[in-house]
């Protein structure tokens, strides 16, 4: 028996969820990217002031808002145990937020990682 959605005229996901899938998956590795072209930019001003602070503020904004796209995946989990016909959809929706998890928690550590370096050298180095 095929369970058509347009027949029952319901949604696996909700708007809200689809939205938070995306932003699980991109918030992370644009920040990242962010941080990093950002970083490098910030590097002579850093060095002609003296002062790493900047650097790790940006540091710290970056695996905030990071976190923030693996929050956004962990509240789009689609609610409820897997039910005898329930659309297939709602397994990809799940995939999804797990993939949004790993991929943010991933990058969490890659900006960790990055941090280290300006806590550790003084900023001319």
């Amino acid at each position: 028996m095929s369970h058509d959605l347009a027949t029952h005229g319901e949604a696996p996901t909700t708007r809200r969820q689809r939205r938070g899938l995306l932003a699980g998956l991109l918030v992370a590795p644009l920040t990242w990217l962010a941080h990093l072209g950002l970083s490098y930019a910030l590097v002579p001003w850093t060095c002609a002031r003296g002062h790493r602070s900047v650097l790790l503020l940006v540091s710290a904004a970056a695996l905030a808002v990071a976190a923030s796209g693996g929050v956004a995946a962990w509240n789009s989990w689609p609610s409820g145990r897997p039910r005898a016909g329930e659309p297939r959809d709602i397994e990809g929706a799940r995939l999804l937020s797990l993939l949004g998890l790993v991929l943010s928690l991933s990058f969490i550590v890659a900006l960790l990682a990055s941090a280290i370096p300006t806590l550790v050298l003084r900023p001319c180095d």
